[in-house]
């Protein structure tokens, strides 16, 4: 299977945690609110919940000891988790580097939630079954996964030639397998045969349609119209990104 070629360490320290920490314009809104709709998909109380894919931290740095006692996040990329370490570690929120996401990832413990955010595009079909096999193992009875991914049915293909054409980071190189809100679960089927032995789907919505942009404008409207429904109340096909909540099978 391909594998991407895409050296991740070419990305700048804190690269889109800085861009995020601005809270001002459309792409500090767009990552911002990527995190919050996460956020708003899992529990209002949460004992344990693991960030895969972490990056620099950012998400895990918005959530609170009182909403999660226990905070885990762990990434392929060092210099950004030593990043992370430094800004967002805490007595209750850790970050562990792996070299491999899916082979390698054994935390040796249960977690209640885990999150995979803009993750699972990066990697090619045989990573995606076993990165789902080991998170079936790590979550506990009734766990959640909240995982989020682009849209390809919808404005962000071309968002993602934009971003190819006037930005450092390029998605062109780093994105192997893509979905559509209309697909998503089929093919993850395909891809995982024993799928719906292990998970069932909660919900299934999208983000990011209209308020990036009004955020161009007025980032405190933008927030305000983002926040207007919750994501398991939102089932408009067309958003720019896609969130899919799954519930682990005994």
């Amino acid at each position: 299977m391909e594998k991407s070629a895409f050296n991740y360490d070419k990305i700048p320290i804190g690269y889109y945690d800085l861009i995020a920490e601005k809270k001002s314009g459309i792409r500090s809104f767009w990552h911002n609110h990527k995190f919050e709709r996460v956020l708003s998909s899992l529990p209002n109380n949460i004992d344990s919940l693991i960030d895969i894919g972490c990056f620099s931290g950012t998400f895990l740095g918005m959530i609170p000891e009182e909403r999660c006692s226990r905070q885990t996040g762990i990434d392929i990329i060092l210099k950004q988790i030593e990043y992370a370490n430094q800004k967002y570690a805490t007595t209750f929120r850790s970050f562990y580097y792996y070299t491999d996401l899916a082979s390698e990832l054994n935390i040796g413990n249960e977690y209640k939630c885990a999150s995979l955010i803009e993750v699972i595009e990066h990697l090619n079909s045989d990573e995606i079954k076993i990165l789902f096999e080991k998170i079936y193992v790590m979550l506990e009875p009734d766990g959640l996964l909240v995982m989020s991914t682009p849209n390809y049915f919808s404005m962000w293909p071309i968002l993602e030639i934009l971003i190819n054409i006037f930005s450092s980071v390029k998605y062109e190189e780093q994105h192997l397998t893509r979905f559509t809100y209309f697909n998503i679960i089929s093919r993850i089927r395909i891809i995982i045969p024993n799928f719906d032995r292990m998970f069932k789907v909660k919900f299934k919505t999208t983000s990011h349609f209209i308020s990036p942009y009004v955020a161009f404008f007025s980032y405190s409207l933008a927030a305000l119209l983002a926040g207007m429904t919750k994501p398991q109340h939102w089932h408009f096909p067309f958003g720019s990104i896609i969130i899919v909540c799954l519930e682990k099978k005994m």
